[in-house]
């Protein structure tokens, strides 16, 4: 997996008074500086909760995911603009992954996605056998049905997100320290209604435990706001 993509993902809410411009400062300024003005990074997405706990859903690709171990990026972490300055002291909210890609079944750009975490076993083996099982037997399938326009597996990386979390928290943000490594499916659909059913078959509560999955993942419903993807420009 030494090539690996990466994804870095954040939830994000803020306190009263301050939603307007935390939605500016990430359609006119922090989708484009990630994907435009970072180096390794090549793609953002900001999207506005339908059906979820938090209500911002954000997510930036990189090239691969050393970039988000990268001295460069924990560079520009620890030195923000002066918007982002202002912006992320007022989140009541700063939930982040910083992962790797390692299995992309992405094809174009969905109006609509799932976001879906969960806690895979903690063994290396257990693991490998629900990643197969992801690729072969559910993701596979599920890019063949009408309205689906992909899906990719993340994993978290315990050692980045923590790193890049602690200079968030010394800019006031409220980032968690994670302590279990957990994963991201993100599922595209032409529609709320065909992605939100793709979720449910894929990840309802009781169907991945014989994978070893014994909590139900958490399903986020969200649409898209706004992107940016450099290799367009």
């Amino acid at each position: 997996m030494a090539d690996d993509k990466g994804m870095l993902v954040s939830w994000t809410e803020t306190n009263p008074g301050f939603d307007a411009e935390l939605r500016e400062w990430f359609v006119r300024e922090h989708i484009d500086e990630r994907a435009l003005d970072t180096p390794g990074f090549y793609r953002s997405r900001f999207y506005d909760a339908v059906d979820a706990k938090v209500e911002y859903f954000a997510t930036y690709e990189t090239d691969s995911h050393t970039v988000l171990t990268g001295e460069g990026y924990l560079e520009r972490v620890g030195n923000q603009t002066e918007w982002s300055r202002k912006v992320i002291p007022q989140l009541s909210v700063l939930n982040r992954m910083t992962a790797r890609i390692t299995i992309d079944m992405m094809h174009g750009v969905g109006g609509s996605v799932a976001a879906v975490r969960f806690f895979p076993p903690q063994d290396t083996a257990g693991q490998d056998k629900l990643r197969s099982h992801l690729r072969d037997a559910v993701f596979a399938p599920m890019i063949k049905q009408q309205g689906v326009l992909g899906v990719c597996l993340s994993e978290n990386m315990l050692d980045a997100a923590n790193a890049t979390g602690a200079k968030a928290r010394a800019l006031g943000g409220a980032m968690p320290v994670l302590e279990k490594v957990e994963w991201l499916a993100v599922i595209e659909a032409s529609s709320d209604q065909i992605v939100r059913e793709a979720a449910q078959a894929a990840f309802g509560p009781d169907v991945l435990k014989a994978q070893g999955v014994t909590d139900a993942p958490e399903i986020g419903l969200y649409r898209f706001v706004y992107g940016m993807d450099k290799r367009g420009q």
